[in-house]
Formats: C-alpha cells, sequence, structure tokens
C-alpha cells in the first residue's frame, strides 16, 4: 500500500474523539490531505520555497508547521556536516521527488 493510501486508511480508522493530527507532508496530495482531513502539515527535509507552496495549498486555516535543518558551524566544515546529514534524506524518493518538484536535480538548484 502506497504512503498516501495508508494515511487515509489511518484517517478512516481514527477515533473522532481523538486529539487533533498534523500529518508529515511534502507533495500537492499529501498536503491536501492534510488540508481536508487533518489540524494541518509539518513538511521535514524541504527547502524554504517549499513552505510558501505548501500554505497555497493549505489555504489560511491549517496548521503549517515546516522543519529546516541548519548547520551553525561556519565554513567547510559546516558544509561537511550538512552533507553529512543530508545524505540518508537524499536517498529516500519521498524527499528526491519533492526536490525535483521544485526545481532541484542533482547537480545543484
Amino acid at each position: 500500500m502506497k504512503p498516501y493510501a495508508k494515511m487515509v486508511r489511518f484517517l478512516d480508522e481514527l477515533p473522532a474523539t481523538s486529539a487533533p493530527v498534523i500529518l508529515a507532508a511534502l507533495g500537492p496530495k499529501m498536503l491536501e490531505l492534510s488540508r481536508d482531513r487533518a489540524a494541518g502539515a509539518h513538511p521535514y527535509f524541504s527547502p524554504p520555497e517549499h513552505t510558501a507552496i505548501a500554505r497555497q495549498v493549505l489555504g489560511p486555516a491549517p496548521l503549517l508547521v515546516p522543519e529546516i535543518a541548519v548547520s551553525l558551524t561556519p565554513g567547510d566544515s559546516g558544509a561537511a556536516q550538512a552533507r553529512d546529514y543530508a545524505k540518508m534524506y537524499l536517498r529516500l524518493p519521498n524527499y528526491t521527488g519533492n526536490l525535483r518538484r521544485l526545481g532541484y536535480n542533482r547537480r545543484g538548484h
């Protein structure tokens, strides 16, 4: 079962009395699901321009809680830390697909 279908099923089975849910959402379908069936979205490992796109999809009311990782270490050491951190995410199709939708490719933006 694909992630979107799993999430729909999860929401269908969630008791009506449960706490509000914020979905991990990157792509348009999951953002729309966040808007329509949840309290909002929590995008992760996405560049800042994704936040504006997510807000457009969600509209003004749902929560939008993006997480953007940064390295506070200056220079080459900070760049190396950022590359090491990103390696795992850049192997996962949901994150790479999101970056491609935003115009990123293997050689940079």
